[in-house]
């Protein structure tokens, strides 16, 4: 049977702590880089709100799902739980993003933005959540 004792605080702040990865990922570091590869400007994105608050609840889903994941290892260290984070990102997200762009066809730039983004963020998650079980 699974374990869903969690730290509920610890997954809060690792769900914004993916958040502000995001923020930081989407805006100064890679902004212009993505906005180029979806070949749009600021102005032809919209209003942000819906896709902002769709990122933050799939960040909290994202987390809460590593939680339950790294609550069921026994003796966890925080290599596990930093190669959680990196398998996550790597073996399930970039792998998706990856073959979901090989039939779309869009700016091959676009999945290792995401997929980069995500490897860094559940890394970072991981990371939390191992330290403060």
């Amino acid at each position: 049977m699974l374990d869903f004792n969690l730290n509920w605080l610890a997954v809060l702040v690792a769900g914004i702590g993916h958040m502000v990865v995001g923020s930081l990922w989407y805006g100064p570091i890679f902004g212009n880089t993505w906005m180029k590869a979806v070949g749009k400007t600021r102005d032809q994105l919209g209003n942000p709100i819906v896709p902002m608050i769709t990122s933050m609840v799939m960040a909290l889903v994202m987390t809460f799902g590593c939680a339950v994941i790294l609550a069921n290892i026994a003796n966890l260290t925080l290599v596990t739980g930093v190669l959680v984070g990196l398998i996550i990102g790597v073996c399930f997200v970039l792998a998706s993003a990856l073959t979901s762009n090989a039939f779309d066809g869009n700016n091959k730039m676009l999945p290792l933005l995401f997929g980069g983004y995500q490897i860094v963020a559940m890394v970072l998650v991981s990371l939390v959540l191992t330290l403060w079980r």
